[in-house]
């Protein structure tokens, strides 16, 4: 992604900003939007997601195997099932 250095008094109009906001050149023709960064209070805490990070699940392979034991009871045993 380019970059676009911008002085600190446009850098300051931005920060004050609380939405999305169109960005017009001094003609009013759109140049762009500005999106400012949202507060993400995260739920948990760092402990929370240590204790996250050290859990494991499950293989891929094993969740494909059982994804695919399921597609075939319940698709292929209608269509088995159905007497057509």
């Amino acid at each position: 992604m380019d970059r676009l250095i911008m002085p600190d008094s446009v850098i300051a109009q931005l920060k004050a900003v609380a939405g999305p906001i169109e960005i017009v050149d001094e003609r009013g023709i759109t140049v762009g939007q500005f999106l400012p960064p949202q507060d993400s209070d995260c739920p948990y805490t760092a402990e929370d997601l240590d204790r996250i990070r050290m859990q494991t699940g499950r293989p891929l392979s094993e969740i494909w195997k059982s994804l695919g034991a399921q597609y075939n009871e319940v698709y292929c045993g209608l269509a088995a099932g159905s007497g057509g």
